[in-house]
């Protein structure tokens, strides 16, 4: 009986157990389920507010308007609409002033919603009613993600931990996620969601590997503009083998590291490093995809012909509406500025008129692409020569058509300086020994010597091709003072300007020489008279003194072509003296035009390059009346020892230890200009100095004290060399400078487009140097305008914030793909330097067989060889395909500049630590240079302008122990403490002014009305960024020993700026040693958006009793969704359909864009989590 009722005892324990365990295996069913109804309801909310390709996505941290030291916490992400055209006039596209504050106003995602609210929810389900579904907390009052009783963890220590050892030290320990339930209405379940932007964290990438060679230079410099991916060091991962086997973010912890024990890399950096984040190339802007300017560039030449009509959708102004933009024409429409028309530039000359405009044509920009296929010889050492124009210092840019100087690039040496040295000269009249006879009579002129300094300032060879170029410059209005002379006691009668002192020769014509010798990249060169014929003076290279213009010195002022002047003579012995005293208003002028041999100067009328005027009253602000060291000289003694300097003048442009009228570098004094005019139909006179690109200096030697200001000092006469950049003196001046950039591969990077001048065309100021990629404010421009307004319709406005408008224009709308034929950098295009056609290189690359240059561009899907073959056909036939290719690609590791990870911008910054930088080594004699390389520690992140930067011995005269002068012209080296203390910065700068609702918004400054030294207006984020270091300590400041050797600038008062902060700033500023936001942005560019594509989604479920409410079982899952580029419902749009409510047709894709797909899922234990 007792075993009896054990069996029934143990049958029954048995019975209950297994009702037990039946139980909470449902419960745990119900509780799966319940997350996976939660996932849904998840990605439901996240198509419907993120799906649209005008949407932005950002962490709280980063919107601005959020109470507290750091804004909202930087787990929490949040979305907006983009600025959809409220940024520009929508019918031109013309940029204005958004409103900033409406990013904290809440709207709604409808697409055909016209209000101005842009922010529409944050991506956590207790942000939401769920009862409606309907946003709930406002944008300023973001949900609590912290630990409460009432909540359950979705991001929580089995995840994620604070970061032991972060770079910014104030990082807020606030990193877990805490939600509060939302019950289902029957009470048998709960669920929760939270999603977060894997974009906004960096994506570690394998880099290839640079074989060592004779052309290594050519890959490095290709890594300068094009990154590699993050540095596996941020992260304190310390072997790269594995890397290309992670798949996910727990798969990081596999790889070598040095995170302490009990910790994980994915835990750590959880909110900084992700092991997936692809993206699309859509513009956040105004939707569509983004264009291509490799292809338009290679397609160019198959486009329709400008006489045809047909028209290219080359902007878009808002959703669904595209410019209509001509190829070639002078019309509205025809210029990069979509509401821009060509202008006339006022010219001193028989026509009066320059037709110019506020920007080049879109087939200037093709041009420029296309450069690398005009190489005309080059070799595997580094030498690539390009042919110059048909003139020394260009195609005689007023001889060019008007077609060609707005379509095409011009590429030859520049004037650099143009010296006139001003000198006591005596002549013997009577006798012929200046020293035997004290009654001999002497006659007294001024001597005017000109010496010119050419310059090439690109970082290859220029072929000037046996052309030779004539210069002709009016003296008479060169001075901003009168003269007064006095020989033997007789004075002239009154002070006299130039113009008064000069009888006959009131246009001299500067004659240069055929020069078949190439010109080394970055290279300067003098030329001076060595014979005159009349009023020409024949130049050679090489400076000579002997040589110049005498002008006689008469009692009155000079009758032109007159024959009864009366001249002042002295005896042996007389003095001959000066005075001067302010003029009135001047002019500066200077024109070039081609000639030959000893032509007449074929149109001389119309070739003014350089034309400005100054008033008396601006005048003095700049050149006080000096004190002149050598004013006396005695009659004899001149013809003894020959003429005697008394006053140097220097026309140059703009350099750091010699200028007049201040300003910051040359950041809006462009190196590189083809015209400069004060005036344009409809503008009153600029006349300030410090708005043009070239200074007007004046030096007053003492003969007894040394040779300071001559052209060339310290160097011996028949030097061929000139000195730029620092000084015009050998000692201080650099032989070399490499400033812009001429293509010698396919363009890789938006970054590349700084060298390409949008405004070349543009004869007025302000003069942008490098505008694309950079943001500083003009201090002509209001600090809430993009431009100078003269009243004149939009049109025919013509003084821009170039860099703004620029940027505008194309960082939001346009990308660089790299699809275009493969070539080795250096030989002539295609015999010599193709390597792969563009045909084979897309069919490779769709394959999956061979990256693009662009490594981070993937295909969206990956083809059979052989439809890869045929898409290559179809791409090449199709000379529209520049505007979807973009569809056919996806970024991997494409970065959220919304970002407030300081680690994971680190990372990004880093991407060329411990890497090697090409640079120029000029040859102390000859025409033949290398290419070098500079190998850095695991300390060097290198910074380079230019593929292949300035040489390292430019400063060739100078102390060898002092190199600071030739930093100015070099590429930089940030250590990593600086990096991170510039990726700290930008955190700060995204904090200020974020979210971001497009990239050309983060690429450029705010527009307000702030005028002080810390607004938001003075420049972008990153360039603030450079800016802040810029006032840090040596250990953080890369500019330090800059800094400590050339002085801030100093703007002369009474100068009316009306944004007086953006002309301060150190004199170096802008020259290539002194990194600049295009330099940081050229390598970054190509994987940049202001938005996530890939997100992380945790669900929670949990079952309930529905009578007592109590908890059952609880489950976990994570999914890891990517936006793809097909619509929601493919099959009513195709997806190359611009996102608007007038074009897209169904109403599906209307409201969720383009699709979301899960790339994958995983259940998560509560240990994970």
């Amino acid at each position: 009986m007792a075993f009896v009722l054990l069996l029934i005892l143990s049958i029954s324990t048995l019975v209950q157990v297994e009702q037990a365990s039946s139980a909470n295996t449902v419960a745990r069913m119900k509780a799966r389920q319940a997350a996976l109804l939660s996932l849904d309801l998840a990605m439901g909310k996240l198509q419907e507010t993120a799906g649209l390709d005008q949407r932005v996505t950002a962490p709280a941290s980063a919107a601005a308007g959020i109470a507290g030291d750091d804004n909202g916490p930087k787990q929490l992400t949040g979305v907006w609409r983009s600025w959809e055209g409220l940024d520009h006039d929508k019918s031109t596209g013309f940029p204005k002033k958004p409103d900033y504050d409406s990013k904290m106003d809440t709207g709604v995602p409808d697409i055909d919603s016209t209000a101005p609210e842009r922010f529409l929810g944050w991506l956590v389900s207790s942000a939401y009613d769920p009862a409606s579904s309907d946003y709930l907390a406002g944008a300023d009052a973001p949900p609590s993600l912290t630990n409460e009783t009432s909540t359950v963890p979705l991001l929580a220590s089995g995840s994620v931990i604070p970061n032991p050892d972060p770079i910014d030290v104030n990082e807020s320990e606030d990193v877990e996620v805490y939600v509060v339930p939302t019950e289902i209405e029957d009470g048998s379940a709960a669920i929760a969601w939270w999603i977060s932007g894997e974009n906004t964290k960096a994506l570690l990438r394998e880099k290839d590997e640079i074989v060592s060679g004779v052309d290594e230079w050519v890959k490095w410099g290709d890594r300068l503009s094009s990154s590699a991916g993050p540095d596996v060091n941020e992260f304190k991962i310390t072997d790269v083998e594995d890397l290309g086997r992670v798949v996910n973010r727990t798969s990081l912890n596999l790889m070598d590291n040095t995170i302490p024990t009990g910790s994980t890399v994915s835990s750590t950096y959880f909110h900084d490093l992700t092991g997936y984040a692809r993206g699309l190339l859509t513009n956040t802007a105004n939707g569509g995809w983004r264009r291509d300017i490799s292809l338009m560039a290679e397609q160019w030449e198959t486009l329709a012909s400008p006489d045809g009509g047909a028209t290219y959708p080359f902007y878009t102004r808002s959703p669904g509406d595209e410019t209509e933009a001509l190829l070639n024409s002078g019309n509205v429409g025809g210029l990069i500025y979509p509401w821009s028309e060509q202008l006339n530039f006022a010219a001193e000359n028989s026509s009066g008129k320059l037709a110019g405009g506020p920007s080049v044509g879109w087939a200037a920009l093709a041009d420029f692409a296309n450069q690398y296929k005009q190489i005309t010889s080059g070799d595997a050492s580094g030498n690539v020569t390009f042919s110059a124009g048909s003139s020394l210092v260009g195609p005689g840019v007023y001889q060019m058509s008007t077609e060609a100087r707005r379509d095409s690039i011009v590429r030859s040496p520049v004037l650099a300086r143009m010296h006139w040295v001003l000198k006591f000269e005596s002549k013997l009249l009577t006798g012929t020994d200046a020293t035997d006879d004290p009654t001999n009579t002497h006659g007294a002129y001024l001597n005017l010597t000109p010496v010119v300094t050419f310059w090439n300032p690109y970082n290859v060879s220029i072929d000037a091709g046996g052309t030779n170029t004539n210069f002709w410059m009016r003296l008479q209005e060169q001075l901003p003072y009168k003269f007064k002379f006095n020989v033997g006691g007789v004075s002239q009668n009154g002070f006299f300007a130039l113009d008064k002192l000069i009888n006959k020769t009131s246009n001299t014509t500067l004659r240069f020489p055929a020069d078949d010798e190439i010109w080394q990249p970055g290279e300067a060169r003098v030329y001076s008279p060595r014979n005159r014929n009349g009023n020409d003076l024949n130049m050679q290279r090489g400076y000579e003194n002997a040589v110049g213009i005498s002008v006689r010195i008469n009692l009155e002022e000079a009758q032109p072509n007159s024959d009864n002047d009366v001249p002042i003579n002295g005896l042996a012995d007389s003095l001959f003296t000066v005075e001067l005293e302010g003029s009135g208003d001047f002019k500066c002028q200077v024109n070039e035009w081609p000639g030959t041999g000893g032509g007449t100067g074929n149109g001389r009328s119309n070739s003014a390059s350089i034309h400005y005027n100054i008033t008396a009253a601006d005048a003095a602000i700049y050149w006080p009346t000096p004190d002149i060291a050598n004013d006396i000289q005695k009659l004899n003694q001149l013809v003894v020892n020959g003429p005697s300097p008394f006053m140097i003048m220097m026309l140059q442009l703009h350099n750091i230890t010699e200028n007049s009228a201040g300003g910051r570098g040359y950041s809006h004094r462009k190196a590189i200009s083809g015209v400069t005019s004060d005036q344009v139909d409809g503008y009153s006179k600029v006349a300030h100095l410090d708005a043009f690109p070239y200074d007007l200096i004046f030096k007053y030697p003492n003969p007894s004290a040394g040779t300071d200001g001559l052209p060339v000092d310290g160097i011996t006469a028949e030097d061929p060399y000139s000195f730029i950049g620092t000084s015009h003196s050998s000692f201080d001046g650099l032989k070399s400078l490499i400033v812009g950039e001429i293509p010698t591969k396919p363009l890789r990077s938006l970054g590349d487009l700084q060298h390409f001048d949008v405004a070349y065309f543009n004869a007025v100021l302000p003069f942008v140097a490098n505008p694309i990629g950079n943001s500083n404010a003009s201090q002509w421009i209001e600090p809430d305008q993009v431009y100078i307004d003269n009243g004149a319709p939009t049109s025919q406005l013509a003084s821009y914030d170039h860099s703004y408008v620029a940027n505008h224009l194309f960082f939001d709308d346009w990308f660089v793909s790299s699809i275009a034929p493969e070539t080795n950098g250096y030989d002539t295009y295609p015999a010599g330097s193709e390597i792969r056609g563009i045909e084979k290189v897309y069919s490779e690359f769709a394959s999956g067989d061979v990256p693009l240059p662009n490594s981070a561009y993937k295909p969206a899907d990956i083809l059979s060889k052989t439809d890869a073959s045929s898409a290559a056909d179809d791409l090449i036939v199709d000379n529209t395909a520049w505007h979807s290719v973009a569809s056919k690609l996806e970024v991997d590791g494409m970065f959220n500049v919304n970002s407030t990870s300081v680690e994971a911008w680190s990372a990004m910054l880093k991407h060329m630590r411990e890497a090697k930088a090409p640079y120029v080594s000029n040859s102390t004699s000859g025409t033949t240079y290398s290419v070098e390389l500079d190998v850095g520690s695991s300390d060097d992140n290198f910074v380079s302008r230019t593929s292949v930067a300035g040489d390292p011995a430019a400063n060739f005269y100078g102390d060898p122990n002092d190199t600071l002068y030739t930093k100015v012209g070099m590429r930089k080296r940030l250590t990593n403490v600086q990096i991170e203390a510039l990726a700290t910065e930008i955190v700060k700068q995204v904090k200020e002014r974020g979210p971001f609702l497009s990239l050309s918004e983060f690429v450029n400054r705010q527009l307000n009305t702030d005028n002080s030294a810390s607004s938001l207006a003075l420049a972008g984020a990153i360039e603030s960024a450079l800016v802040e270091l810029s006032t840090k300590g040596a250990t953080e400041n890369p500019f330090k020993d800059l800094q400590d050797t050339f002085a801030d600038a100093v703007v002369p008062g009474g100068v009316g700026h009306l944004f007086a902060a953006a002309a301060e700033g150190n004199l170096a500023y802008g020259f290539p040693g002194w990194v600049r936001q295009a330099d940081i942005l050229r390598p970054l560019a190509p994987v940049l958006s202001a938005r996530d594509d890939t997100f992380v989604i945790r669900a929670y479920g949990e079952s309930k009793d529905p009578i007592t409410g109590e908890a059952k079982s609880a489950a976990w899952c994570e999914a890891v969704v990517q936006r793809r580029a097909d619509y929601v419902d493919p099959d009513a749009d195709e997806a190359t359909v611009l996102p608007s409510d007038g074009t897209l047709d169904s109403e599906a894709n209307k409201r969720f864009g383009r699709r979301f797909r899960i790339v994958s899922f995983r259940w998560l234990s509560p240990d994970e989590v």
